[in-house]
């Protein structure tokens, strides 16, 4: 404020109520997934609740020292700290998919063929991984193994248990 005059300073507002963050025990179940974006290879290890919630994720890409290294393991953080103070794992997928910025690329996974950032990478492998298939969809993101389960019960004819029993009377009801 640069006028000369003074005014009274307003009230002061009190900060909002601390979130109580809920930590992971010691040993956690864990899921460790290499991933290769352009040749860009890391690694992706997620730690989850007793009931499967995710409640950690470690992002370690091969460039051990590089700038995207120390960036992706900041992120890792800052989502795992998000997730234990309540934040849904919607929310932080929701922000990673459709990222775009560079290493982009194809991957050796073919549930994700295609990534636009390696955020865009681990929010779809989250999602995938974390989000039912409604939710996976509503993104925009299809798992090669539903799409073949789908497919496998759109192109099979359904098989009769029995032979059909044909009467005089179901012959001349279908000729009419």
């Amino acid at each position: 404020n640069t006028s000369k005059t003074k005014t009274a300073p307003e009230e002061i507002k009190e900060a909002p109520p601390a979130v109580a963050r809920k930590k992971l025990p010691y040993d956690v179940k864990s899921l460790r997934h290499k991933f290769s974006i352009a040749g860009h290879e890391g690694y992706i290890h997620c730690g989850v609740y007793e009931d499967g919630k995710l409640g950690e994720v470690f992002i370690r890409v091969a460039k051990e020292g590089s700038t995207i290294s120390g960036l992706l393991d900041a992120v890792g953080v800052l989502m795992s700290v998000a997730l234990q103070s309540g934040v849904p794992v919607e929310t932080i997928i929701r922000k990673f998919v459709h990222s775009r910025f560079e290493p982009a690329g194809y991957t050796e996974n073919s549930d994700i063929p295609l990534a636009k950032s390696i955020l865009d990478y681990i929010g779809k492998f989250l999602a995938l991984n974390f989000l039912s298939p409604d939710d996976q969809a509503s993104f925009g993101i299809y798992s090669h193994q539903t799409q073949e389960a789908t497919a496998a019960t759109v192109a099979e004819p359904a098989k009769l248990t029995e032979q059909p029993k044909l009467s005089a009377a179901t012959l001349v009801n279908a000729s009419t």
